[in-house]
């Protein structure tokens, strides 16, 4: 495991790990995050588009947290934790939320966020930062 990520499984069962954690701090680190979610997601019954969608998201959240939320020096933590019926993920900054005003030039992260997981996203603003997390089925109709 690379440092900065750890897995959490249950002791007693001897499960896969069904959680996993990273922190980064820069946008140059998005690519060995995808990869590890990836990797650690392999084998899970999760259909392509499901993945595909679920890095999108990963991706577009963990770029906002390092681009807007994360003061010099700081860094952003995903969480993705697997819950059987879907994969949660949840990507916690450092800073202050601030409700977008539109038109922004780049500022659709949060809109294809919500569209790759069929509307279940969320922001959670507290005074140590900004969580936010959406779902994605591991499980969809074709």
């Amino acid at each position: 495991m690379q440092p900065g990520s750890w897995a959490t499984a249950h002791p007693l069962l001897g499960e896969e790990p069904r959680r996993l954690e990273r922190t980064i701090t820069t946008l140059d680190e998005l690519a060995a995050l995808r990869a590890t979610i990836r990797g650690w997601l392999a084998g899970r019954p999760l259909p392509d588009e499901a993945l595909e969608d679920l890095l999108l998201g990963v991706s577009e959240a963990s770029m906002n947290a390092v681009e807007h939320g994360t003061p010099p020096g700081g860094r952003a933590t995903v969480r993705v934790d697997d819950a059987g019926d879907h994969v949660h993920v949840a990507v916690h900054d450092q800073g202050r939320w601030i409700r977008p005003v539109l038109p922004v030039g780049d500022g659709y992260g949060l809109a294809i966020i919500d569209g790759v997981s069929e509307g279940s996203l969320r922001v959670r603003p507290s005074m140590a930062g900004t969580e936010v997390s959406f779902d994605v089925p591991s499980h969809r109709q074709a």
